[in-house]
């Protein structure tokens, strides 16, 4: 094509045609333009079948990764809801509105949440790439959820480690017999279904306002933590 080109210009200038070379050349020019347009209009097009191909593939994940999150969240909702019955519980015996209960298993008091939110970490970066400003909006939000119900999850493991079972180790009240009436050395399960609490121990503390202060933080700080986990299942949903 190059070299019908060269032709048809060395031509006109034998020819002495000026102005008709003059012509050629700049519909030449023109040609070449267009050409290199519609060159770039194709790789724009096919950029942007990429992108949509990339974005649809996020869609996936998203949907994904929600719904596996959903899971964490409805358990660790049930599991919260537990440790705040045993709260109740311990409460109103400390009232003497409640008797003990040997179907329950004390050992919630210093027990830790080890639940992991993910979306925080695997979406905040790929929120530039969905264009969609509604979904945008909804995945932006559900992350800032995501980042409340973390912060108060850690909030909620800091009462354990930092003040209940430091106030269970000072009076004695964690159950070191339970421990060792268990002959394997490695049965965790048989370990952590035990009686890890020592029960007489424990009612020793009933109405000493350390414990009643110790009772008010678990109530307080587990309700927060189930309003954050409910607020992020709905936000999921």
């Amino acid at each position: 094509m190059i070299h019908f080109f060269r032709k048809i210009r060395q031509r006109l200038l034998t020819e002495n045609k000026f102005s008709k070379y003059l012509l050629y050349a700049i519909g030449e020019i023109v040609l070449v333009m267009v050409g290199i347009l519609l060159a770039l209009q194709v790789n724009n097009w096919n950029e942007l079948r990429k992108k949509e191909e990339a974005e649809i593939q996020l869609y996936h994940k998203i949907i994904a990764d929600l719904n596996s999150e959903q899971a964490v969240i409805e358990n660790k909702i049930r599991d919260l809801n537990a440790h705040q019955n045993i709260h109740f519980q311990i409460y109103f015996e400390s009232q003497g509105k409640a008797e003990y209960n040997p179907t329950i298993n004390y050992k919630s008091l210093y027990t830790y949440s080890l639940v992991q939110l993910f979306f925080d970490e695997n979406y905040s970066k790929s929120l530039p790439l969905i264009n969609d400003n509604e979904t945008h909006n909804l995945l932006k939000k559900y992350i800032d959820k995501e980042k409340i119900t973390t912060t108060s999850n850690i909030q909620w493991n800091e009462i354990k480690t930092e003040h209940i079972k430091p106030f269970l180790a000072k009076h004695g009240i964690k159950n070191t017999e339970a421990v060792f009436e268990i002959q394997s050395p490695d049965d965790w399960a048989a370990v952590s279904y035990s009686q890890l609490i020592s029960y007489p121990k424990l009612i020793e503390q009933y109405g000493t306002i350390e414990f009643d202060q110790l009772l008010y933080e678990l109530r307080v700080y587990t309700t927060w933590l189930l309003h954050n986990f409910n607020l992020l299942k709905k936000s999921n949903r």
